[in-house]
């Protein structure tokens, strides 16, 4: 294979070449700064104190799942279709913006009612209502527009600003287990700086009016992600939900321990989410069976190659960010390591092929099948076993196969592979 060839390839996909560049930055920043403020934090808060702020992440991820409502994945497409008309894209932000908006209210008076109705105690009352920064996050840093249009310069801009200013007021804020309420105070500091420079470009740099949005294009945009919407409640359901069964049935130091495993795993797949991200828009546009073929077998051949460098440095990763106290994390990271080559397949099958060539409800009813799938695995271990975070972590590795193998079967029925 020849220079001036892969030149040329280099040159026909420079739009591709140039975003996986600038989101391998992002994602970068997205995970590695969390687990350079991990050891300092389990340090200065103690791993049962550290547990209770990630234990409250896991309850308000479900109240992201309403914010984004698979804006995503569908804000994506729509934006990437009709960038080049200034009008259709302020309609389709602004209906966007919106939406996301009144959810987000509706997820304020859920939260209420709920810490009123649990008769949660004054502080983790507290906790649950500031880290309801993780939905305005949603709101305020609208990535899925600057992927649409295929600008990943701004969104690599924008997390570097609100990584490092997070990562800053850490450092300077955070000295002992009183502490633990500012950590997420800090992380919606950040989030409000970045998002505030992320509407300045997009208002004053690309023209974006925000404006009413007409009941038709809110209708349009609802329809379009509510398979989505339906289908992440569903993989929510099964992610986060592992760390709320950690957290009631063993411990909040346990929850530490499953999200650092987890944290790291998140690392590991940077490689394939990037992937994704970058070729997302172009497959939207083209939707070309025969690249994504290609990107599939690229896919599994990095995949698999991560998970065997995981395996083998393992240990080293667990010790050096957790301590010796996190031993048994050495064991939930190699389980979970599994999952890498397993979703890059569902990725591909998923996300690639049945949503761009619109068999979005089929996408949906895959995930929610293997969603069902979960809780009865689940409910059979918890009856014949007990709960433990090695089969906690095992019942996620046989749920990710499920579902491969239902969105594959999915692909197979509607000769898309």
């Amino acid at each position: 294979m020849s220079l001036e060839y892969l030149r040329s390839i280099v040159y026909k996909n420079k739009t591709i070449v140039s975003n996986f560049s600038y989101l391998s930055v992002v994602q970068i920043f997205n995970l590695i700064v969390p687990l350079i403020v991990y050891p300092y934090l389990i340090n200065k808060l103690g791993s049962d104190t550290f547990g209770s702020v990630i234990f409250a992440q896991a309850i308000i991820s479900y109240f992201v799942i309403f914010v984004n409502f698979g804006f995503n994945i569908t804000g994506v497409s729509s934006i990437s279709q009709n960038k080049e008309d200034t009008t259709k894209t302020s309609m389709i932000f602004s209906s966007i913006f919106f939406v996301k908006i009144a959810l987000f209210i509706g997820c304020i008076l859920m939260l209420i009612i709920g810490i009123y109705v649990f008769n949660i105690e004054q502080s983790e009352k507290t906790l649950l209502i500031l880290t309801l920064w993780m939905c305005i996050y949603e709101i305020v840093l609208p990535v899925w527009y600057f992927q649409g249009i295929e600008r990943m310069k701004y969104i690599t801009f924008l997390t570097f600003i609100s990584k490092m200013l997070y990562l800053i007021l850490v450092f300077v804020f955070i000295h002992n287990s009183s502490d633990y309420i500012k950590v997420p105070i800090l992380n919606g500091v950040s989030t409000i700086v970045s998002g505030g420079i992320a509407f300045y470009i997009i208002i004053f740099k690309h023209h974006i009016r925000i404006v009413i949005p007409k009941a038709i294009w809110v209708r349009q945009e609802i329809k379009q992600a509510f398979p989505i919407f339906i289908s992440n409640i569903s993989i929510q359901l099964y992610i986060a939900s592992n760390k709320v069964i950690v957290g009631t049935f063993l411990g909040m130091k346990e929850v530490a321990l499953y999200d650092l495993a987890e944290k790291v795993l998140a690392v590991l797949r940077i490689p394939q989410v990037i992937f994704t991200q970058t070729i997302f828009p172009k497959i939207s546009r083209e939707k070309n069976l025969k690249f994504i073929k290609k990107i599939f077998n690229i896919s599994i051949i990095v995949s698999v190659l991560i998970f065997i460098l995981g395996f083998l440095v393992a240990d080293y990763i667990i010790d050096i960010l957790g301590g010796t106290s996190f031993d048994q994390g050495k064991t939930v990271l190699r389980i979970l390591l599994i999952t890498i080559p397993i979703t890059a397949m569902s990725n591909v099958f998923g996300v690639q092929v049945l949503v761009p060539f619109g068999f979005n409800k089929e996408f949906s009813k895959g995930i929610v099948v293997s969603c069902l799938f979960y809780f009865t695995l689940l409910l059979g271990v918890w009856s014949f076993f007990g709960f433990t975070l090695f089969n906690v972590s095992y019942v996620n590795v046989a749920t990710e196969i499920f579902v491969t193998c239902v969105l594959f079967y999915f692909c197979k029925k509607n000769r898309l592979w």
